[in-house]
């Protein structure tokens, strides 16, 4: 390109000529081959088609009488064809029947039981392979090989013409071009001469030769009009410059009086940049580098550390349940904690360190010049307890905890990005293991990450592949032992992956969105199922349904249980929902009105996992609720730990007094049983009596008259849990 454009204007118009047509001729020539290779191949094929038709009636008498003779002899006709090379004679069984080869072609150079057609460009022969059909009868088949030697010499023949073409059309266009690229730059090389005049010598009274009609002619004339008006106004800049030295005078003590305010201007401008300089890389809430400065820095960093071969560490937290922090006490109270947190953790680390505020509740803090992986370790220790605490804000007290995850330089990444991905991935390992707590970045957490994307690729299929189904754990009246109901539980099982817990499947389904069209299949086939079994007289249990957090909306939640409810036919009465305790403190107003909506349509609401979450005795009375359910955690171990029983005893008298049912879900054992029995705990779920079953096995068990049914589920149950 830069050779190109070092070329005279002569040279450019001359060469694109000549390169156009080259391209055009080309093209034209390569299009003309490619027609006349195909035609001539199509005409070659025809004549090969035409003689295995010719042949055709005397070899099927051969193949009929099985005269091999014949079939040779009448083979023996393609002689006279001196551009076949072979042809074979093929019975309907595939067997080869009778064999011609030109005098000149050796035995064994074609095979004799080649089959099918080959036509590709670069061969030396053509082969068709033709059905002998006589009368709607096929008798055999003809396969017979062509040379390409006449077709070759044609094409090579055709070359030699249009390459003669070629250089004569490129002979001509490059005279037509010179004589062209002459009458177009003649005119602009005065043009340019005359101008090279004006600019050396202001010369102004030159004129250039050559005015016309056409564009260079109008060029030519404008230039000479431009010279003329140029000479009138150079006469009048000289009378106006007397005139401007007297105003330069005048102007000049002007701009004097411009800079002094112009200076004032400056310093002002001055300082507003600062202050967004200061703004752009610092958080306006904590006063903190933010994530522009923090990569700024950690890139510098990691230069560093690369050249003097040493170690650094980029950690990752947040605070644990900053939302429900946030949304239950105020944003005021939640950005004071922020600032708070902010000090705490600059007050952990070195004048060298780094801490960055990212947005949120999430910051990152970067250790240059660490010696062992070990002091990252300890710094994490020592945010723990620094972060948990306890914050005071208008005599409200509160201690919050966070989770912090570590990369390491270069063992965990040479990027900032994969550092700081890598410390991210570490941070949710840390929560996994409980919260309050800090881990390291390990090479199996990726794989991790990869496993649940592909988990939840599959359950997008298994979605639309209708894979999911829904078992039903009965729920025993402790005072009738009768079942009185039973809780719908998703299940899923694939070929290819096997049966997949609801502890995988589900916090994936949460995060990707996929609870919402996952949840709405399971509350419409268990509403279904409910309302099909009380019409049908098998039974009427109240089904319970879990509800997802991103499905607690009360337009959304509203209107989908109306639907389902419409569609199902099922009575409002006979749907239960449970909500999670975490889940329903995630936003305190928003849920106390959705229960409020949901107990207005006549369905009945529950708090699951009670005593998991963040137990605040408060929301109860504010929540207008049905059930209460025991979390397992606290069943597991009764009646053997005596604060597991004290605890379960304790949420059933409160919750009786509060008036409402309470249920004991993971029952499994007898003494279990029997603590919940004396206890006066209304409802009782688990393995004791039952494994959740499928539909049909849940309709076997409602088929079962009353009777029945108390013996069934009884079985197991102690004598003095029976009185």
């Amino acid at each position: 390109m830069a050779r190109f454009s070092s070329l005279s204007l002569q040279q450019k118009i001359t060469g694109m000529m000549m390169l156009t047509s080259i391209i055009v001729l080309v093209l034209t020539c390569t299009v003309l081959m490619l027609n006349d290779i195909s035609n001539l191949r199509k005409s070659l094929r025809t004549d090969l088609i035409t003689v295995s038709q010719i042949l055709g009636p005397n070899i099927a008498a051969a193949l009929t009488l099985n005269d091999t003779a014949t079939a040779v002899q009448t083979l023996s006709f393609l002689s006279s064809q001196p551009h076949i090379l072979a042809a074979t004679i093929y019975s309907p069984d595939g067997r080869a029947f009778a064999h011609y080869l030109r005098d000149d072609i050796p035995d064994g150079t074609v095979p004799i039981n080649a089959t099918g057609e080959s036509v590709p460009l670069w061969d030396d022969h053509f082969d068709i392979m033709e059905p002998i059909v006589i009368d709607g009868q096929k008798y055999g088949a003809m396969y017979i090989r062509s040379d390409l030697m006449v077709m070759k010499a044609r094409l090579i023949w055709y070359g030699v013409v249009l390459l003669s073409i070629l250089m004569g059309s490129l002979i001509l266009v490059y005279a037509i071009a010179s004589k062209l690229q002459r009458l177009v730059t003649d005119p602009i090389l005065r043009l340019s001469k005359a101008a090279t005049e004006v600019a050396k010598n202001n010369n102004y009274a030159l004129q250039v030769a050559g005015e016309g009609s056409d564009e260079i002619g109008r060029l030519i004339g404008t230039f000479n009009k431009m010279m003329n008006e140029i000479q009138i106004r150079d006469s009048e800049l000289a009378q106006q410059h007397v005139i401007l030295e007297e105003n330069i005078a005048e102007r000049t003590h002007a701009l004097k009086t411009a800079n002094q305010q112009l200076a004032i201007s400056k310093e002002r401008a001055e300082t507003a940049a600062k202050r967004m300089t200061w703004q752009a890389y610092h958080d306006a809430l904590t006063d903190l580098p933010n994530r522009t400065m923090l990569n700024d820095r950690l890139d510098i960093e990691l230069a560093h550390a690369s050249r003097e071969k040493k170690q650094l560490a980029i950690l990752f937290l947040d605070l644990d349940r900053f939302k429900i922090i946030n949304d239950s006490l105020g944003h005021s109270f939640g950005d004071q904690l922020l600032r708070v947190v902010a000090q705490r953790l600059q007050n952990c680390i070195r004048d060298d360190d780094t801490v960055a505020r990212l947005g949120g509740d999430e910051f990152m803090i970067l250790l240059p010049n660490i010696s062992v992986a070990e002091d990252a370790g300890r710094v994490a220790k020592k945010i723990i307890e620094s972060v948990s605490q306890t914050v005071v804000f208008e005599d409200q007290e509160l201690n919050v905890t966070t989770s912090v995850g570590i990369a390491i330089y270069p063992e965990d990444g040479s990027a900032s990005d994969v550092l700081i991905k890598n410390a991210d991935t570490s941070m949710y390992r840390a929560k996994d293991k409980g919260r309050n707590a800090y881990a390291f970045y390990t090479a199996d957490m990726d794989q991790a990450a990869i496993n649940r994307l592909n988990l939840e690729q599959h359950m997008r299929k298994a979605i639309e592949k209708n894979e999911f189904t829904l078992v039903y754990q009965p729920k025993v009246s402790t005072k009738t032992h009768q079942m009185v109901g039973v809780e719908a539980l998703l299940r899923w099982e694939t070929a290819e992956l096997g049966v997949i817990p609801p502890s995988e499947f589900i916090p994936i389904a949460e995060e990707s969105g996929l609870i919402i069209p996952l949840g709405e299949w399971v509350l419409k086939t268990a509403c279904r199922n409910a309302s099909r079994w009380h019409r049908d007289g098998i039974g009427s249990v109240r089904v319970a349904v879990n509800v997802s957090a991103r499905q607690l909306d009360q337009d959304y939640i509203g209107s989908l249980i109306e639907e389902t409810l419409d569609e199902s036919g099922l009575q409002p009465g006979l749907l239960e929902l449970e909500i999670t305790e975490s889940l329903a403190m995630n936003d305190v107003e928003s849920t106390a009105a959705t229960l409020r909506h949901l107990n207005a349509i006549g369905i009945h609401t529950s708090i699951d996992d009670f005593g998991t979450g963040y137990s605040s005795l408060n929301y109860l009375t504010r929540f207008k609720l049905d059930n209460l359910k025991i979390d397992l955690s606290f069943i597991r171990n009764i009646p053997h730990n005596p604060d597991d029983s004290a605890m379960a005893s304790a949420i059933i008298s409160l919750a009786h007094k509060l008036g409402m049912n309470v249920i004991a879900e993971g029952v499994e054992t007898l003494a279990q049983l029997e603590f919940l029995t004396e206890n006066d705990c209304d409802e009782v779920q688990g393995e004791l009596f039952s494994e959740p079953l499928s539909a049909a096995k849940l309709e076997e068990l409602l088929n079962s008259s009353s009777d029945q049914m108390i013996e069934i589920i009884t079985d197991a149950i102690p004598e003095q849990a029976k009185q």
